[in-house]
């Protein structure tokens, strides 16, 4: 597998309360919420330096 191949993809099932971290430059998706409870999403970039 390619992190940044096109031609691959990975489908993860993730269950209520597991966080999932990537890398922003990962080309990713959702696809659209098909229940009637609210589904809470939150997205933040995170930046740090080593010296």
């Amino acid at each position: 597998m390619t992190l940044a191949g096109e031609s691959h993809r990975v489908r993860l099932a993730c269950p209520p309360g597991e966080l999932l971290v990537f890398p922003g430059w990962l080309k990713h998706a959702v696809p659209p919420f098909q229940d009637e409870a609210p589904r809470i999403s939150i997205a933040w970039n995170l930046n740090y330096s080593l010296g």
